[in-house]
């Protein structure tokens, strides 16, 4: 009798055990799920920001190329009509000192 009722407890006991560990094995699987759908979406998006980014610098910089040679050809025509204002003055003051 006394050793029916220790394995009748002793199954309780493994029977409580096993329960404990199914839960905590279905607790893990589900942090982890969870964990790498959360990762997965979070890099998803930080990939997507990230190359949304790197393709706006891109841009950026293309305009920023772009000003840099509007700039220089602004610099060329600037440089050419002051050489032409100085051959317009020295005509001017040519023609002035023959007078």
């Amino acid at each position: 009798n006394d050793a029916i009722k220790e394995l009748e407890e002793e199954n309780k006991r493994l029977q409580t055990l096993i329960e404990y560990k199914d839960y905590e094995l279905n607790k893990r699987k589900k942090e982890e799920e969870f964990g790498y759908d959360c990762f997965s979406d979070l890099r998803q998006k930080f990939d997507f920001n990230l190359k949304t980014l790197e393709e706006r610098n891109l841009a950026l910089q293309d305009e920023l190329a772009n000003r840099d040679r509007t700039i220089e050809q602004l610099q060329v025509e600037l440089s050419q009509k002051n050489s032409e204002i100085d051959t317009i003055e020295d005509r001017y003051a040519l023609l002035m000192s023959q007078k």
